[in-house]
């Protein structure tokens, strides 16, 4: 099956733009082309419809640098693969960092169907992330309209107090440049309008477009909008108008004014912003709503979790010496991904859909609760236990949750976890017996199991992690973390070129505490922010109590935790760091894997922490995935190799193999090269060949404390 692409080709010898297409035609692709040889042409060729560009890199009076350069002023997200007769390999870094997807010789052009195919799918996939990305803000902006009205109509009694809030809220969240509110009269017959700028109710009225516009949308029941809309003689992108509806009746309409083009994922999420303020104004006079706010979740109208904690307290109560409850708590491994995926729409009809499944199946016997979230949880009230409970559970809950879900044309098969407690072993009160089955299904995620039963062993475990988590914030407070060092040598001259910086939790307890038992602790509950932060901290103080007893080393790299590189202070605080020990003397060691997943933004911070004159090295690599031309990007000034290669190295050529392309591609770079877990005069010898720049290991140096170094 051959692949249609829009191709611009520039290149001055026609033998050689014909061959070119004879590869593409035999890699599978089909070719909609054009060949141009001048710079005007080019330009005028340029337009946002193409697919692929292939440069020849060199022209009588022009050249593919130039080229990317044009299309970069333009503003254009299309791949360019650069063919040239001879290339150097400093220029061909140089190409790819200013923008060239791949280049590759005209006497390779075996090769030029898959670097196109690579090409195109590497952009393709920025497309898509884009995308997504504007699609998360679209749905974050609505969250956040929804959210806003939602404790708006929790917390606001006054019917006028409402829909002024409510005007302002979808107005500044939601990003709308004009917000109107109509209020059916009570026949439904006529319109009249509040002004969002007053809490009394007033005759002010939109623009009549706009009438006419609630009129429509009132007749035909459903929202209608228009994009490129000109009101009030001002060109406005798009108007719309939602009617609000509550029990069958007409309450009133929502109109929106905007400077972008609403699409249909954004318009559907509004339709639930029109709901919500239909809802408030239907009952805001009534009691009955916010005792349903309180008892109830709205998505699928189930007992929220406050009722299902009351009415499950009855049931023990009553039951307490005559048989046992059983509560499981529903989970789904899905849940935290879906409405990035999906929206947010969407994740409640499937909650809903998971409601009506599981009412169907557990009858009217067995309460049935939705926590929100993705989350459910059921009762099992009277004598179930044992054989018979988890019969009920399978049957009940596991079946019926197994065979796959529509999701608006997309088929999803969900991973069900289900966490199980007793009474009255696992907990004589509602809540305990409830956090004891949310516990078990925590134990459920971990271990990848269908369903546990809660268990002393699972108390003991998180009583283990609680207790651990307190335990560090003690050790926080009383100082009890401490630095070891170890050393960075040069691989020619075996000199001193830096000390490296690694946590160690001196607890009085137990003593020294490995960082592996400890760290992803800190990563869980956020304090890896504040020690990351004392880990700076005190690795300068020491570099300057160094300094001034005469010692003099080159350079201290600590290591940056993905929680700390997104804080929006760690700026500040690396610009203070840098400040006290001077410039080039603070290496910031950061994964490969954290660049990774934030790409772009890591390119933006990286760039300022080089300027304030943090160096800046990437850790463990060779374990990540990194695109050549983002690395290429990347403002770092070493390559740390991790440990597992350098281990393996001596034992198989395939370990050896990586050493020595990390090793030529840092150079190609102008990177340094650091190999980390030396421990072998063999490992040494090996990388001196290879031209490493730097080593690190037991071969020269275990980590000690800082006092220790002082002194040696």
């Amino acid at each position: 099956m051959t692949r249609p692409i829009r191709l611009l080709m520039l290149e001055d010898n026609p033998s050689d733009a014909e061959l070119t297409i004879h590869e593409l035609e035999r890699a599978g692709f089909e070719p909609d082309w054009v060949r141009v040889d001048t710079e005007q042409a080019f330009v005028q060729r340029l337009d946002l419809d193409l697919d692929l560009i292939i440069a020849d890199f060199k022209l009588p009076q022009f050249n593919g640098l130039e080229a990317l350069r044009r299309v970069r002023e333009r503003n254009l997200d299309v791949p360019v693969v650069i063919v040239s007769g001879t290339i150097g390999e400093e220029m061909a870094v140089r190409l790819i960092k200013e923008g060239a997807a791949d280049y590759l010789l005209k006497d390779r052009l075996a090769r030029l169907g898959v670097a196109v195919g690579q090409a195109l799918d590497a952009h393709q996939q920025r497309v898509e992330k884009k995308r997504a990305e504007q699609a998360i803000l679209r749905m974050n902006r609505i969250r956040a309209v929804l959210s806003g009205i939602n404790a708006t109509i929790v917390r606001v009694r006054d019917r006028s107090q409402l829909l002024a809030q409510g005007c302002e809220i979808v107005r500044t969240r939601g990003e709308f440049e004009q917000v109107w509110i109509g209020l059916c009269d009570p026949s439904g017959a006529d319109l009249y309008w509040i002004d969002p700028e007053d809490n009394e109710t007033s005759v002010s009225t939109p623009p009549p477009p706009l009438m006419q516009m609630a009129t429509l949308a009132l007749d035909r029941g459903r929202p209608v909008f228009r994009n490129d809309f000109d009101l009030d003689g001002v060109e406005r992108r798009a108007v719309a108008v939602l009617p609000m509806e509550h029990s069958d009746q007409w309450v009133g309409v929502l109109g929106l004014c905007t400077d972008r083009e609403l699409d249909s994922e954004e318009l559907s999420m509004l339709v639930e912003v029109a709901a919500d303020l239909a809802f408030a104004l239907d009952y805001i006079d009534k009691a009955g709503q916010l005792d349903y706010l309180a008892y109830y979740e709205p998505v699928t109208g189930l007992p929220n979790r406050r009722l299902f904690s009351e009415r499950l307290e009855q049931a023990m109560q009553m039951a307490i010496h005559t048989s046992a409850s059983a509560v499981a708590v529903v989970g789904f491994d899905q849940s935290s991904s879906m409405i990035e995926t999906f929206g947010q729409s969407v994740v409640d009809d499937l909650c809903r859909s998971i409601a009506q499944r599981l009412e169907s199946a557990l009858g009217t016997q067995k309460v049935l609760s939705h926590f929100g979230a993705g989350v459910f949880a059921v009762m099992f009230p009277g004598q179930i236990a044992g054989a018979a409970l988890v019969h009920a559970i399978e049957t009940c809950l596991m079946d019926p949750l197994s065979e796959p879900f529509d999701l608006h044309g997309k088929e999803l098969r969900l991973s069900v976890r289900v966490g199980i407690a007793v009474a009255p072993g696992d907990g004589l009160e509602s809540e305990i017996l409830l956090h004891n089955a949310e516990a078990a299904l925590i134990k459920c995620r971990d271990s990848q199991e269908h369903y546990s039963f809660y268990s002393q062993e699972i108390h003991r475990r998180m009583s283990r992690k609680l207790n651990l988590e307190n335990r560090l914030r003690i050790a926080l407070e009383k100082n009890q973390f401490v630095l070891f060092y170890q050393p960075k040598v040069d691989s020619k001259t075996g000199e001193l070129t830096g000390v490296e910086a690694l946590l160690r939790w001196d607890d009085p307890e137990r003593g020294l505490i490995s960082p592996g038992e400890f760290i992803p602790l800190l990563e869980e509950t956020g304090l890896i922010v504040e020690v990351g932060n004392w880990v700076i901290g005190r690795a300068v103080a020491d570099y300057r109590d160094w300094r001034k007893r005469g010692i003099r080393i080159p350079m201290v790299a600590v290591n940056v935790s993905p929680r700390q590189l997104r804080q929006k202070r760690f700026v500040d605080c690396i610009g203070h760091a840098v400040d006290a020990v001077g410039e080039g003397h603070l290496e910031l060691e950061i994964t490969e894997s954290v660049l990774m997943e934030d790409t772009e933004g890591s390119i933006k911070t990286l760039g300022i922490l080089r300027e304030l004159g943090a160096q800046v090295a990437i850790d463990d690599f060779g374990t990540g995935y990194s695109s050549l031309s983002y690395l290429s990007r990347m403002p770092v000034t070493a390559l740390k190799i991790d440990q597992s290669f350098v281990f393996n190295m001596t034992k198989g050529p395939n370990d050896l193999a990586i050493v020595t392309s990390i090793i030529s591609l840092a150079h190609s770079m102008n990177l340094m090269v650091i190999a980390e877990g030396v421990e072998t005069e063999e490992q040494a010898r090996l990388l001196r060949l290879l031209r490493c720049d730097q080593m690190q290991g037991f071969l020269y140096g275990r980590p000690n404390r800082s006092v220790q170094l002082r002194s040696s």
